[in-house]
């Protein structure tokens, strides 16, 4: 879908020869066959094309980003799956779905699913012990009182943790290498899945199932119910939710995009699944020290 754009007819002379102005390569029709240089319109040099391209550019109204975000959802490992063999026009690139999915919820305010506060750090981490050492020494150097260095710390946190998730889809794409390394993949392959997974558990397993659940709890609060436990005890729903989101999507990924027999996927499923918590172990550590000598 484009705004501002009806269909018009196409006026275009494909027959008349044209130097391309990028390359010089001689060449009939609207794209030059060496370099991919289009040839530009003077329609397309209107007022009405140029506030139509902006507004395209900025809600994602083009038609790849809908296209991907349906085949992600109910297609899992398609559009990994079409990019690795070629078929590349009507999606966006998995690497460039996941950096808009970034984008979406880095502005997205309820959802910290990658973010780890400092409590969080100092008391139900693995390198809790060594956190609590280093940030004491921090805070009775600078003369500063723990409450203050929390404020920063959590402030600072908030949006290294959405900057440093590319960070998740390298590591997890070594995962996906070892635990499919039968299938003998080029390594390129792998990073393209990582990217389609981590686009999905961004826009769906954190914006959308957060989004619902916030929107439930509004509409029961409106109805005197309080079910603000959904938020404060996240391993009766929230978790769960995350669990089963995750666990479908690594398995029909495995049964399209690495051509595994279903049992086998599901095996997969598994070990990819608790992967990524262990990728996620690792996330929390370097986001600690990344956070920690930044404030």
């Amino acid at each position: 879908m484009r705004l501002f754009s009806r269909k018009r007819t196409d006026l275009f002379d494909y027959a008349v020869a044209r130097e391309c102005l990028n390359c010089g390569t001689s060449f009939q029709g609207k794209f030059c066959n060496r370099c991919g240089e289009k040839v530009v319109d003077k329609r397309e040099r209107s007022i009405r094309h140029f506030v139509g391209e902006v507004l395209n550019a900025f809600t994602f109204l083009d038609g790849k980003f809908p296209r991907s975000v349906k085949s992600i959802l109910f297609h899992p490992g398609k559009l990994a799956s079409d990019n690795v063999r070629g078929v590349r026009v009507p999606y966006m690139k998995p690497v460039s779905l996941f950096f808009v999915a970034n984008f979406l919820y880095f502005l997205f305010p309820f959802s910290e699913v990658f973010n780890t506060s400092l409590n969080s750090q100092l008391k139900y981490q693995e390198h809790s012990e060594l956190a609590q050492q280093m940030v004491q020494e921090k805070v009775a150097v600078r003369g500063l009182t723990f409450a203050d260095f929390e404020i920063s710390y959590n402030d600072a946190s908030k949006d290294w943790a959405k900057l440093l998730l590319i960070v998740i889809v390298f590591m997890f794409s070594l995962v996906l290498g070892i635990v499919n390394y039968s299938k003998k993949r080029f390594y390129a392959d792998h990073l393209t899945a990582s990217f389609e997974y981590m686009a999905y558990t961004l826009l769906f397993t954190t914006i959308a199932i957060t989004s619902i659940l916030v929107l439930v709890v509004r509409i029961a609060e409106n109805m005197n119910v309080d079910l603000l436990w959904i938020f404060n005890d996240e391993k009766k729903l929230l978790l769960p939710l995350i669990a089963i989101s995750t666990l479908q999507f690594l398995w029909r990924m495995q049964l399209r995009f690495y051509a595994n027999h279903w049992l086998l996927s599901m095996f997969k499923a598994l070990l990819l699944f608790f992967g990524f918590f262990g990728v996620v172990m690792v996330y929390r550590f370097i986001l600690f020290f990344v956070t920690f000598w930044s404030v």
